[in-house]
């Protein structure tokens, strides 16, 4: 038995070692989205100021706060502050670490998060039951074949928080119930999906066991035992039990749907965005529908009993992620498309298991295994309702389904051992174990392509000697996040705020700054004539710096300094 554990230990230490590789090779607190740099932000202001209302570095230049960097709506005023859309939570967390070990300590949650993750599916796995080699390859592919290692190398609480489902299932099954409750109730002090997660668990749990009612009171309690401070927390700060990162959900999907059909069919949106939705943004998007056919066929294939269907099904999916792979491939700027990369099962093929056979599942073999499947169709079909379809941003492969992905995996190697294709299909399960591995290598490169373009504009725009930056980029700010408190940002959003803001500089006696510009149009919010008046009393005093973006394709800028006249 200590043999045993000692096997399981080493996977830990070897995904350890890929970890801090990966680590080693991207900057420091990689940046893939605007959300790892507004949580830096936030680590950045409780450093310095101890507090979540984020100090304002132009407030001596604009003390109107009219200018504010806020990435439109990233960050807002409300009563008087300016805080950030996000719980300061995982940034509060990430500190200590932070403080002890400067950048590099940025890594400890997200790199510390996945290793958690491995050492508590390993515990989960039965004690004597598939053998060490495949504990190990099993875990490999969790950590390899899924969106684990990428958010792995991004500041962010996704790796930490998929912890908690674990936790919460392996309380679970030593009958630890106000463990598992209170387990699931921290999880959702870093992400709203445990509000869901909880409720699928009670309900499946209810389902299968509804004799056994009482069990839920101990689970429910200690779920409220965590979420409770949190609601108080959040309503006394923000005004509403949820936050203000919750309550967008309600106004972001509110937007611009004034009827019931509209509402309706915006819920089918959301399925079709968070399920099936993926593509690699090649010029030629009318055959972006192609790959998404086959996953619509896999779902279908679980409901039938066929075996024969059901192997069809999973090869005409595997052609399916051939034919998109082929497209990323041929995109020189894969990442523009990281906006409709998102969808679920599309983004999955290591979870072709769970898909072709989630109805067996779901109906025969163990009554806990039924109940774990039941919680995860649940999970799964609640949660594209809810989540935003009008500001998706920058996204891979699924991340809202991170938290349960590495249980949907452990029910992935369960429908393919029932189908007996580990044996008697090597061929086809070997294709959608690469399908997935392949997946995740073009998420890599899309991530080192955007955390370097992030990482060159901050050195560019830091080496730059004058500390005032002017920019209609809203995502500029959060891309480059250690600049926030080194320079003051001064933001425009349209052509009448670049106007006024001449008169505020030549008031506030600045008469040098940087000027920082998209080179891509579709980016630009103030238009030719006013920045061409904006340059007659602002002349650049040398041509603008084209800084480009080979990795990202959107972050291109234009950089010049100006002299005010």
């Amino acid at each position: 038995m200590r043999e045993h554990w000692k096997s399981r230990a080493a996977v830990p230490a070897v995904a350890g070692l890929l970890l801090l590789l990966q680590a080693a090779l991207l900057p420091a607190g990689a940046v893939w989205v605007t959300d790892n740099g507004n949580k830096f932000i936030i680590l950045e202001n409780l450093l310095r100021n101890g507090s979540a209302a984020i100090a304002y570095p132009a407030a001596e230049i604009d003390p109107g706060r009219r200018f504010f960097p806020d990435g439109n709506f990233h960050f807002q005023r409300h009563y008087g502050r300016i805080v950030s859309v996000y719980p300061e939570f995982f940034s509060a967390l990430a500190l200590p670490g932070y403080r002890l070990f400067g950048a590099v300590g940025l890594w400890l949650l997200p790199v510390g998060g996945t290793l958690a993750v491995l050492a508590l599916f390993l515990a989960l796995l039965p004690k004597y039951g598939p053998g060490w080699k495949l504990e190990a390859g099993l875990a490999g592919l969790l950590l390899c074949g899924s969106p684990l290692l990428f958010y792995s190398g991004t500041f962010w609480e996704m790796t930490a928080a998929t912890a908690f489902p674990l936790a919460a299932l392996l309380a679970a099954r030593r009958r630890r119930l106000l463990a598992a409750g209170l387990l699931l109730g921290l999880g959702l002090w870093l992400r709203e999906e445990f509000y869901l997660i909880a409720l699928a668990a009670g309900i499946a749990a209810l389902f299968f066991y509804p004799k056994e009612w009482r069990r839920c009171v101990p689970f429910g309690a200690g779920f409220l035992l965590a979420a409770i401070p949190l609601w108080i927390y959040n309503l006394v700060n923000y005004g509403h039990i949820l936050g203000l990162h919750g309550a967008l959900y309600y106004t972001h999907n509110a937007e611009g749907v004034p009827t019931l059909a509209e509402r309706i069919g915006g819920v089918f949106e959301g399925f079709y965005l968070y399920l099936f939705r993926f593509e690699s943004g090649w010029p030629g998007v009318e055959t972006g529908w192609i790959p998404l056919v086959p996953m619509f066929l896999l779902l279908a294939a679980g409901a039938v009993r066929s075996a024969r269907i059901k192997l069809w099904a999973a090869w005409i999916a595997a052609a399916g992620w051939a034919f998109l792979f082929w497209r990323f491939w041929c995109n020189p700027f894969p990442v523009l498309a990281s906006g409709v990369t998102v969808g679920f099962v599309t983004s999955s093929p290591l979870l072709a298991g769970f898909f072709l056979m989630w109805r067996n599942l779901l109906t025969r073999g163990p009554r806990p295994l039924r109940m774990v499947t039941l919680a995860a169709l649940l999970y799964c079909l609640a949660l594209p309702v809810v989540l935003t379809r009008s500001d998706i941003g920058l996204i891979w492969g699924a991340r809202h389904y991170l938290p349960v992905y590495p249980l949907l995996f452990v029910l992935s190697f369960a429908g393919f051992a029932r189908l007996g294709w580990l044996r008697r299909q090597r061929l086809l399960t070997a294709v959608l174990i690469g399908a997935a591995l392949v997946l995740q290598a073009v998420g890599i490169r899309a991530l080192f392509g955007v955390a370097e373009d992030a990482a060159r504009a901050e050195a560019t725009i830091g080496a730059l000697e004058p500390r005032v930056v002017v920019s209609d980029l809203f995502f500029l700010p959060e891309m480059t996040p250690r600049l926030f408190f080194a320079k003051q940002w001064l933001y425009v959003k349209n052509d009448t705020e670049l106007r006024e803001l001449t008169g505020l500089l030549r008031e506030k006696g600045i008469d040098r700054f940087t000027l920082v510009l998209s080179a891509l149009p579709g980016f630009r919010q103030v238009g030719d004539r006013a920045l061409a008046e904006f340059l007659e009393m602002a002349p650049l005093s040398a041509e603008p710096y084209r800084l480009p973006a080979p990795g990202s394709g959107f972050m291109t800028l234009l950089i010049g300094e100006c002299r005010l006249q």
